[in-house]
């Protein structure tokens, strides 16, 4: 349930969001050593329409390289300890986050999709959203040669929040506007605004989701969304 997500935020919580079965599987793993490397507890998301689904998923077990960070980490480690007093947890707790943002960054649990020298817009999306996402482009006849022609590059988010801030830096550099793709409360869509915010106006992108340019809905915050209603809204976005 969403309200569980923010809840998960609320306790400082890491989250990672899978698109698809085979993801279920990398993510449990990179969740597992993102835990024991950062001694942070991490949400793992649940979608019923992935859940409730069956595939074929390659189970070879040198598929995925987890990377340690090169970060230096305090001497004492990140664990908890008893006794331990209100500000020495919170304290901590800064490190682990720096942590987890490491480990997210060394083993691109975010990543550019599609990326183009000559992209001025950019979509970003997560987990199930992400597949919808990929379902709306479909619908709309654009691949990754139509996306370069039309300036669009894509950025698959692995890791909710905290957002990593780096990648999506990086993502955002010379974009015009962003289209955030997420369902329920626009989690991903805020922390992007709040990342982008003090760059110089003639860097910071527009940045959409639950509404468009002209301040009308695009996205709702209730119920759910498909791939036909994303659809919808890029050509919204596009004009």
């Amino acid at each position: 349930p969403h309200q569980s997500e923010h809840n998960l935020i609320s306790a400082m919580v890491p989250i990672l969001s899978p698109a698809g079965i085979t993801e279920y599987i990398d993510f449990g793993l990179l969740g597992w050593a993102m835990s024991r490397y950062s001694g942070a507890w991490v949400g793992f998301k649940c979608q019923t329409e992935i859940v409730e689904c069956s595939a074929s998923v390659d189970l070879d077990p040198d598929r995925l390289e987890i990377v340690t960070p090169d970060l230096s980490l305090p001497a004492d480690g990140l664990s908890m300890r008893w006794p331990d007093g209100q500000q020495a947890m919170e304290r901590r707790l800064e490190s682990k986050l720096a942590a987890v943002l490491a480990f997210a960054r060394a083993n691109r649990l975010d990543r550019q999709v599609w990326p183009s020298p000559a992209a001025c817009l950019g979509i970003v999306s997560t987990g199930k959203s992400w597949l919808d996402l990929k379902g709306a482009l479909s619908l709309l006849g654009i691949d990754e040669a139509r996306a370069a022609e039309l300036g669009i590059c894509l950025y698959k988010v692995g890791m909710v929040w905290p957002l990593e801030p780096e990648g999506l830096r990086k993502f955002a550099g010379g974009l015009e506007q962003i289209l955030v793709i997420e369902e329920k409360r626009p989690v991903i869509e805020e922390q992007i605004k709040s990342q982008l915010f003090n760059l110089p106006g003639d860097r910071r992108p527009q940045v959409f989701g639950k509404t468009g340019p002209d301040g009308s809905p695009l996205l709702p915050s209730i119920g759910e969304i498909g791939a036909l209603s994303v659809a919808r809204a890029i050509l919204q976005w596009l004009g």
